[in-house]
This record gives C-alpha cells, sequence and structure tokens, in this order.
C-alpha cells in the first residue's frame, strides 16, 4: 500500500489539475550541490511533485501507482487528458528514475525486500514545489502574454542581458559562488509589490527566451 498523507494532492483532483496545467510544459530542477540544473517534460514534472508530495521512500511500483492516480483525476476533470498504458508507464517512470538517480537528484536505499526506494537528494528544489494556493494567484495576477505588454526593445534587450550574465556567473562559479554572492547583498526595506511592474519583469523575460539560444 503506498502512503498518503493527508495533505498529499492525491486527495483533491483540482489541485493535481491545476498544477498539471501549471507545468504541462515541464519544470526546472535545480541542485546546489551538484551545479546542476534540469529540465523535465509534463510527466516528468508529475512524477517529481509525488516524490515531493509523499515524504516516504517510494518505490517504482508506488509511483507508477501514484501517477495512475493522478491521470484519472485529471482526466476525470476534463481540462488536460493523460493516455499512458501500464506497461509503457511503468518502462517511462523506471527510465526517469534511472536517469535522476545517474544525475544525483535522487537517493536511492532498499527496503526488506530488496526493492529500490526512492527519495529526493538533500539541497535539490524544483520549480514544482509552489503551493497550489501561489499557482493560482500567479495566473489570476499575471496572464498576459508577453505580446499583450507592448513591451520596448529596450525591455527585452535588458531582460536578455540578465539571462546572459546569470549563465555567465553560473558558468564561471557555480552555484554555490552565486548564492553566497547574493546573501551579502542589501535587502531592501518591506513593501507591497508593484504588480504591474511584475507583470512587465515576467514579460521581458518571456519575450527574451524566445532569441536565447
Amino acid at each position: 500500500m503506498m502512503p498518503t498523507p493527508g495533505n498529499s494532492t492525491l486527495d483533491c483532483p483540482r489541485s493535481i489539475t491545476d498544477r498539471a496545467r501549471k507545468h504541462k510544459d515541464g519544470s526546472v530542477l535545480l541542485s546546489i550541490a551538484e551545479d546542476r540544473v534540469c529540465k523535465l517534460n509534463g510527466v516528468g514534472a508529475l512524477t517529481w511533485m509525488i516524490l515531493e508530495d509523499i515524504t516516504a521512500r517510494l518505490s517504482l511500483e508506488e509511483i507508477v501507482c501514484a501517477l495512475e492516480q493522478q491521470f484519472d483525476a485529471i482526466n476525470a476533470e476534463g481540462e488536460l487528458r493523460y493516455e499512458v498504458p501500464p506497461e509503457q508507464l511503468r518502462a517511462d517512470t523506471d527510465a526517469f528514475l534511472q536517469k535522476m538517480l545517474s544525475m544525483r537528484l535522487l537517493d536511492v536505499s532498499y527496503d526488506a525486500r530488496g526493492r529500490e526506494l526512492y527519495s529526493i537528494s538533500a539541497g535539490v528544489s524544483g520549480t514544482t514545489s509552489a503551493p497550489i494556493t501561489d499557482i493560482a494567484h500567479f495566473d489570476s495576477t499575471n496572464n498576459e502574454r508577453a505580446e499583450d505588454l507592448n513591451l520596448s526593445r529596450h525591455e527585452t534587450f535588458s531582460a536578455f542581458v540578465g539571462l546572459l550574465a546569470f549563465d555567465v556567473l553560473l558558468k564561471l562559479g557555480g552555484f554555490q559562488r552565486l548564492i553566497r554572492r547574493v546573501e551579502h547583498w542589501p535587502i531592501a526595506s518591506r513593501r507591497t509589490p508593484d504588480r504591474d511592474i511584475c507583470r512587465r519583469v515576467r514579460g521581458m523575460v518571456d519575450r527574451a527566451q524566445w532569441y536565447y539560444p
């Protein structure tokens, strides 16, 4: 029997659909210890959510069972559709877990029967970990497309340069050095964020990513 904590998203089909919709194009994992960024596809993001939401270490069979439950709940909502044969789902999930192990993003242990049990490695975080309330608020206040914001070339170029600078910093110093630098930045006084500025910055980054290699 797979462990299902009371606050697991498996108990709330609507929240599963919301998260699946949010990450249907994938998500990103960050490993500070390994200086690594990993891009997941949509099903990979759903698999990672299971590992995040259920605190116990999980076997391949338990993860596949949880995915099947999520697919059923999402399909019942009717907004998205997942149709994967059981054999393919098991094979794809096994390949995903082995890939994450090879990248040191997951840890593995063994139960009394010798089954492999998987859990997220220390220092690894992902864009799938945001609470549903945060995702809903983000979607409701930031649903403009970049092309609807009338962004100037200067704004797009500024975001492009920012992405380039971030990549250069990571290449030269890695995550640890970047974190140490950020820790010494001055902290601004607390204030209510300007939603219009937040939307424009998000639009600038979205637009810059169209041109960024």
